[in-house]
């Protein structure tokens, strides 16, 4: 796995590089072993699957899915720790994104936030470009559980060796921060150490040293301290976020030929 994503793909990047910025990156691959490149926006953002068909045709794609409405969820402090959403409680932003209440040219991080959940969608927009075998499917929630059945389909499709059984994915779900006390005081920091350009895929550091100190106290000082619980969602707003989604999961049921139930909201005991 390269170390770093490659945003060739999406725009801006692709009217102003060529395929080599691509290519390059693989440079240093050691013979023998399959090299690969993440980025997870290249499965939602629309104009890259005919953008990949066109400039590597015989790319193998390996997607992986987790529950569109906790991804949403994780996506929405994450951009609010990066400065591209409000800073409110999740039951107020996200209420505010499910009514389309953010300016959209100011706020485009408040789309990506529902429609990169939007998996069923995504995959026909490949399915238009790309025969099946050039794609592999993972459900993350799947994976997990049986990881040696996964791992042994991945690596025939990456036509390798390796036997899945002789691998093995240390799994620790990569924490948000969720205290917006906490994430206050990392925006300030993020405001000062960022160049902060209009379109969010320019963003650059500008100050490292700022950007690293807000980070050693928080970690020293306001975890200890505040703690990192993620705030619960009211049942009323967790079943608009799974209502939203509700169509798209059968769409992809239909496209992968599987059961996503545990991706559905479950019923509240009477």
């Amino acid at each position: 796995m390269l170390p770093w994503e490659n945003p060739y793909f999406v725009d801006p990047y692709y009217q102003e590089n060529t395929i080599d910025s691509v290519t390059k990156c693989f440079d240093d691959a050691k013979e023998g072993l399959v090299c690969v490149m993440k980025r997870p926006d290249y499965l939602s953002e629309a104009p890259v699957a005919a953008r990949l068909a066109n400039d590597i045709p015989d790319v193998k794609l390996i997607v992986i899915l987790r529950n569109p409405v906790k991804r949403a969820i994780s996506a929405y402090y994450h951009y609010m720790l990066r400065n591209c959403l409000p800073l409110a409680s999740p039951e107020h932003g996200l209420r505010q994104i499910l009514d389309h209440a953010y300016d959209a040219q100011r706020y485009p991080a408040a789309s990506w936030i529902l429609d990169y959940g939007n998996y069923g969608e995504a995959l026909a927009r490949y399915d238009q470009y790309f025969e099946p075998d050039r794609m592999h499917v993972i459900i993350w929630e799947q994976f997990i559980k049986d990881q040696a059945i996964h791992l042994d389909a991945l690596c025939r499709f990456l036509d390798v060796s390796q036997r899945g059984e002789q691998l093995i994915v240390h799994h620790r779900e990569r924490e948000g921060i969720y205290h917006l006390t906490r994430l206050r005081w990392l925006r300030f920091f993020d405001r000062l150490g960022m160049n902060h350009a209009t379109n969010i895929f320019r963003r650059r550091v500008r100050h490292q040293s700022l950007i690293s100190f807000s980070h050693r106290v928080d970690n020293r000082i306001l975890r200890p301290i505040l703690g990192n619980k993620r705030p619960d969602i009211s049942r009323e707003l967790e079943a608009r976020l799974y209502d939203y989604y509700a169509a798209d999961i059968t769409r992809l049921e239909v496209r992968l030929g599987i059961n996503l139930d545990p991706w559905r909201l479950t019923p509240t005991p009477s």
